[in-house]
């Protein structure tokens, strides 16, 4: 079977390798146990994140006579070829013995995208034949320790504006991104990409809408493993089936919708006031209130449960003026970023404690 998720009408490219493709894979014999491999790399899912023009050797064994193989890569998701002239890198047969032949080539990722990477078969009476499994490379900046995930509730122009903005909060660090926008709901897909981001002063910066269960359980494993994530979004607050991440991982007994309203940061060194669209949070330690809305209760959240970090949003940033989202994200960032020293305690005298609270 074959399943384009579109109409062919709808389409402004020429789809005519697409479906001479596929028809070859309709028409095609079978050639059973078409293995993908990345030598010394484990791929999640059939996907694997490396670094921008990182050479990367790709090998693959076939069950079943084949007389020369293809390496064939596309960009995701639209599939189109990289060189016009030729879409196909020939492979070389390394190994033969009991019925498999494995192909290696390298493959170099030429710029920041995600690639689909296929074999192409040819036999020894002449018929082309296409592997029935496929790898998905996910190209990134290796050297840049932070991630931004945005999603389909940013226009284009709103793009321009939010990355404008995350732009000069990094500056202000001395830090670069790595920008994504497009992205599937394949759990493989979020594990192989957030992998690359579990290293110390790394982290991820989640601005979409609804997450499906696949990512939640994906960035759920992330923040188990030492993660830092910093969450922004009206809608996945609002989404009942995020209700489990937001409170096993977040740390949220309960959230409320507010109208339009007035917040007050905590953190800032210059506190600012802002009016937004959000959630008030009901919390449990050790989370603690980010902002405060005009009736004092909290709206967003920090929370370091020593194993991992994250900071929560229950609004969109798209909403707010570039004078306060520059500095709330830089200094979100440096929470994430910095580095705490472990049994500090803040203790006050002629207080009586309550719970995390004290009265004077």
């Amino acid at each position: 079977v074959v399943y384009l998720p579109f109409d062919l009408r709808q389409t402004t490219t020429t789809l005519t390798p697409l479906i001479q493709d596929s028809m070859t894979f309709l028409l095609q014999q079978a050639v059973h146990n078409v293995v993908f491999e990345v030598p010394d790399r484990e791929l999640v899912g059939q996907a694997l994140a490396v670094g921008v023009e990182e050479l990367t050797p790709v090998r693959a064994t076939v069950t079943g006579q084949v007389e020369r193989a293809e390496l064939v890569v596309r960009t995701y998701p639209d599939l189109e070829a990289l060189d016009s002239s030729h879409d196909s890198t020939p492979m070389s047969l390394v190994e033969e013995a009991d019925g498999r032949q494995v192909f290696e080539t390298d493959f170099t990722p030429p710029g920041q995208d995600q690639y689909q990477l296929f074999l192409r078969l040819f036999t020894p009476d002449g018929q082309k034949l296409i592997g029935s499994t496929s790898v998905r490379i996910l190209a990134v900046h290796g050297d840049r320790p932070v991630l931004v995930m945005l999603g389909d509730q940013y226009s284009s122009s709103s793009r321009e504006i939010i990355e404008s903005q995350l732009g000069q909060a990094l500056d202000e660090l001395g830090m670069e991104a790595t920008i994504i926008d497009q992205f599937d709901e394949d759990a493989g897909f979020y594990d192989a990409l957030l992998s690359q981001y579990r290293d110390e002063g790394e982290m991820v910066l989640w601005l979409g809408d609804i997450m499906e269960a696949g990512p939640q359980a994906a960035f759920k494993r992330f923040l188990e493993r030492g993660g830092r994530l910093l969450l922004s979004s009206f809608e996945f607050t609002e989404d009942p089936d995020a209700q489990g991440f937001i409170e096993d991982m977040l740390h949220v007994v309960r959230t409320r919708p507010v109208a339009l309203s007035a917040l007050r940061t905590l953190y800032l060194r210059d506190p600012a006031e802002f009016n937004v669209e959000h959630h008030w949070l009901e919390m449990e330690p050790p989370a603690e209130p980010l902002l405060l809305n005009p009736d004092y209760h909290p709206v967003g959240l920090r929370l370091d449960t020593g194993v991992y970090r994250t900071v929560y949003m229950p609004f969109d940033l798209r909403r707010l003026p570039t004078e306060v989202v520059v500095p709330l994200i830089r200094s979100e960032m440096l929470f994430l970023q910095q580095q705490v020293e472990p049994g500090v305690e803040l203790e006050l005298g002629n207080t009586v404690q309550v719970g995390r609270a004290h009265a004077v």
